[in-house]
């Protein structure tokens, strides 16, 4: 897209959307974009079945218990929440008024830093911006047919992976139920959590996969569909729904 026709696309209001993940340790048999992977495939169907713009993606993000594990690599609590408050900030500075960010790092810091940066963005510009932030294991965790200690790197993560590209998947299909100390704070969770994932993949299949992948793309399609009724001079009703506290799973991309 040139810069003269995105300006003709901002004449539309678009809902601009901005995919994130993180390049991070996914197990023995998961690759280390697998956080990348799931939310730019989801995104990309998303947008095309609602017409909405795709930014080019940000593929970094912030990584805590899997931070000593090799080939994590992991941006600071302040350099995400700069960026994204640069990215809103950015956005609003050319038009765009309809803003979703979809990440597929879920741990907690990551979205808590992303909300932050577009918080004090939103209170640094005059108009009115719609920003939502979410991950795309927000809709996925949210199903009834998955085990409960499912997490990083587990049965469902490996399922949507080998559905999207079964060629970067590892024959392994490890099992692990870690337990973490409660309470404490721990400078390098690998040392007690070595297998580096949450879970059992024995199961993990692309048929399953598939129908996670395609269920996520609806939900981001109802959520588009709901963010350009939004009346943003009047401050309509939010439609879209979601749970703000959604993001504190561990979902998609670890802690």
């Amino acid at each position: 897209m040139s810069s003269p026709e995105f300006a003709d696309a901002v004449e539309n209001d678009p809902v601009v959307i901005l995919p994130l993940g993180a390049l991070e340790e996914h197990g023995s048999h998961l690759p280390l974009s697998t956080d990348m992977l799931q939310p730019l495939a989801v995104v990309n169907k998303a947008a095309e079945r609602a017409r909405a713009l795709v930014l080019p993606p940000m593929p970094y993000g912030l990584c805590s218990s899997t931070r000593n594990f090799p080939g994590t690599v992991s941006l600071s609590f302040d350099t995400l929440r700069a960026f994204a408050k640069d990215i809103v900030m950015e956005l609003d500075r050319n038009g765009v008024r309809r803003i979703l960010f979809v990440s597929g790092h879920a741990g907690r810091q990551h979205m808590a830093a992303l909300k932050q940066g577009v918080s004090e963005a939103l209170e640094a510009i005059d108009e009115e911006v719609l920003v939502l932030v979410l991950s795309d294991y927000d809709f996925a965790y949210a199903r009834k047919d998955l085990a409960e200690d499912d997490g990083h790197a587990g049965m469902l993560e490996t399922s949507r992976v080998l559905a999207l590209s079964p060629e970067l998947v590892g024959d392994e299909r490890p099992v692990c139920h870690p337990v973490f100390p409660r309470f404490r704070v721990l400078k390098d969770a690998s040392r007690i959590w070595p297998e580096g994932m949450h879970g059992d993949t024995t199961d993990a299949n692309v048929e399953y996969g598939e129908e996670v992948n395609l269920a996520i793309v609806e939900a981001l399609v109802d959520v588009i569909e709901a963010m350009k009724m939004e009346m943003l001079e009047d401050g309509g009703e939010e439609v879209y729904g979601g749970d703000e506290e959604g993001d504190e799973g561990v979902g998609g991309g670890g802690e």
